[in-house]
């Protein structure tokens, strides 16, 4: 009877563990980039007024606000009504996505969770694409290097040690002396610092998410029921999880960068603003 019981105990604790490596660094940089993102709002709302929010804004507001709309569209949640940009200076509230679901809907259920992280995922798809548009040969390094690794069949430390090799090749592929002489490297920071100061994660995205994340538990336990009952080999997908979520994490890495960026920036300002106040 103890046997089984530390069994299951094991085998829960193996799903919970699965979950969280598909999870955790898209909810860990959305805190960590809700973080940046008010305190960048604070100073420059001080330095520069309401104003000095749009900058960034303007640009990276819609960009958060479509990753809501379309994953609404594919879970299959009736959008009520979509504001990309409607900057509001009382609330704050730079744009909204009113949406609701049919909570016998176990897809549904499930999208609650991508819904609330959509803006991360938007937010990244679309730094990557001005990648590839701006800095070609810079994106093709990148995958040419993140294909290069040969990733390990499960998480350990191994796969950490890659994806840290990996940004590290990311970042000495980007900040080259060539580069910083470059307009269209410019260009692609200021849009980068654009869309991450406003991918963060709202408390309003945080409680959508964390809606799905039950749902999202049991249908792992599930499948890894089935996985162990019918001895089914899942190396290929493994492989192929640990080779996109290297390309997420390194997209995120960058998003993360351009937030600290716009936060120094921001600080910055405030101390000119201060000086002469």
């Amino acid at each position: 009877m103890f046997d089984i019981v530390m069994f299951v105990g094991d085998f829960l604790v193996d799903c919970a563990m699965i979950l969280l490596s598909l999870i955790g660094s898209i909810v860990v940089v959305g805190l960590v980039l809700g973080i940046l993102k008010s305190w960048i709002c604070q100073y420059m709302q001080y330095a520069l007024g309401f104003g000095g929010v749009l900058i960034t804004a303007w640009i990276g507001t819609p960009i958060h606000e479509l990753g809501h709309a379309l994953l609404c569209y594919v879970f299959h949640h009736k959008v009520r009504e979509v504001r990309l940009f409607n900057p509001d200076i009382q609330s704050g509230v730079l744009g909204y996505v009113n949406h609701s679901y049919d909570k016998r809907s176990v897809y549904q259920k499930i999208g609650n969770f991508f819904i609330g992280i959509a803006p991360i995922l938007s937010g990244t798809g679309v730094i990557m694409l001005l990648m590839a548009l701006l800095l070609p040969n810079e994106c093709n390094q990148m995958i040419t290097t993140v294909r290069s690794f040969s990733w390990p069949s499960e998480i350990s430390l191994d796969a950490v040690i890659l994806l840290r090799e990996s940004i590290e090749q990311l970042f000495s592929v980007l900040f080259t002396a060539e580069n910083i002489r470059s307009v269209s490297f410019w260009i692609f920071i200021y849009l980068a610092v654009s869309i991450s100061s406003h991918m963060a994660l709202s408390k309003a995205d945080l409680r959508g998410a964390s809606s799905g994340i039950g749902t999202m538990y049991i249908l792992i336990v599930l499948a890894n029921i089935v996985i162990r009952l019918f001895n089914i080999d899942m190396t290929s997908v493994a492989n192929v999880y640990f080779l996109c979520n290297s390309y997420l994490i390194a997209m995120l890495t960058i998003a993360v960068f351009c937030s600290l960026c716009s936060f120094l920036i921001s600080i910055i300002l405030y101390g000119i603003r201060s000086a002469f106040v």
